[in-house]
């Protein structure tokens, strides 16, 4: 997402990470964060690139209830202790910082002026029903949350008559302006220690408020601002692949890519985006990560072989004097790659051979410089 690793904090709040399991551990009803795959892609990114990821929390009792043996079950799966890729923010919360009418009156003008985009609404509908109706969500909620703070002004001057407009349950339309507005508080704690990165839906909270500076927010960015991106790669993966390892994913690659970012800070640092771009893909390849023959190359090599069906007739093949197709040859004598079926995968080790740099790849990681 960013293209250096970041010395200061980020700041993401729990919807972030109920988005993110809404992505990797699909509920049984079917229902889902609909902002929930590209969060997860850029939820990677924030991780790896921050030194450290926090969250802020709603409530004294929310901060409490952290001492708890079960206190992962009040939290998304991916905020839990045993996996440690993020920690609470100690200190203020929301329920400590009030609001003025004027501000409330400000937020809400802005709230019915996103709600009611037809595209905004459609999602926010899909949303509501994942945070109302999810059994661990609802837990969270009850135990929690402070007692709604918008409540009574929702209920004056008729503002709740815009739910019926919306044909929107009151309890739901309470709730989505709760959240929209906690976002302003929780700007507010993290202040100019930490970077906040809202989820996509509270990020409009913001977008539209000229009384913050300017921030990386990542509903500003989209993935053609990246040079590259880790979580780009691994949403990626999992879409091509129904097998892929989430358990390993949070245990082991998002560790170990920030712990390798970390050591090479310096190369992401005052260098060319080649240079920055290299050091990616030398850390895709020491760890192994699943790559791809580039599909140019992969064509030829398709072309070649594909009416073939033994290793003595590849073997005898008269490929044409490219090193890179050579390679081909070299890979399926070598057992690394079927004969009779190939998608274009291959170890992401073979990265680490400085001739094979033209020709390998890891889908939707890097972005060259110049390309679309």
């Amino acid at each position: 997402m960013s293209d250096y690793l970041e010395s200061k904090l980020a700041g993401i709040d729990i919807a972030v990470g109920w988005a993110v399991d809404s992505f990797l551990f699909p509920t049984k009803s079917g229902n889902f964060d609909p902002w929930g795959k590209k969060i997860t892609a850029d939820f990677i990114d924030l991780v790896i690139n921050h030194e450290s990821t926090v969250f802020p929390s709603p409530s004294p009792k929310s901060i409490k209830m952290l001492d708890l043996k079960e206190s992962d079950s009040y939290l998304p799966k991916i905020y839990s202790k045993n996996i440690g890729l993020v920690k609470p923010y100690l200190g203020r919360t929301a329920k400590d910082i009030p609001l003025s009418d004027e501000k409330l009156v400000k937020e809400f003008d802005a709230f019915k002026a996103w709600i009611y985009n037809p595209e905004n609404y459609k999602k926010l509908k899909i949303w509501l029903k994942y945070h109302l109706t999810e059994e661990r969500l609802l837990k969270r909620k009850l135990a929690v949350i402070p007692t709604y703070e918008v409540n009574d002004f929702l209920k004056s001057e008729n503002r709740l008559e815009m739910a019926k407009v919306l044909n929107i349950k009151e309890e739901y339309f309470i709730y989505s302006f709760d959240i929209w507005i906690r976002t302003i508080k929780y700007y507010e704690i993290f202040g100019n220690d930490v970077t906040y990165f809202p989820h996509e839906y509270r990020a409009n909270a913001i977008i539209h408020n000229f009384d913050f500076p300017s921030q990386l927010n990542w509903s500003l960015q989209t993935p053609s601002d990246y040079e590259w991106s880790w979580g780009q790669y691994f949403v990626s993966e999992m879409s091509r692949n129904k097998d892929f390892n989430k358990k390993d994913l949070l245990i082991n690659h998002i560790p170990l890519i920030h712990e390798e970012t970390l050591k090479r800070k310096a190369d992401f640092e005052n260098k060319k985006p080649e240079e920055k771009i290299d050091a990616v893909t030398e850390i895709a390849a020491e760890l192994n990560l699943p790559a791809n023959i580039k599909s140019d190359i992969f064509s030829k090599a398709q072309r070649a072989y594909q009416s073939l069906t033994t290793i003595a007739t590849i073997g005898s093949l008269a490929l044409p004097p490219s090193p890179q197709l050579n390679l081909i040859r070299i890979l399926i004598l070598g057992g690394l790659i079927p004969v009779t079926w190939w998608d274009g995968r291959i170890p992401g080790k073979l990265g680490k051979v400085k001739f094979l740099k033209g020709i390998i790849e890891w889908q939707n990681l890097v972005k060259r410089p110049g390309s679309p």
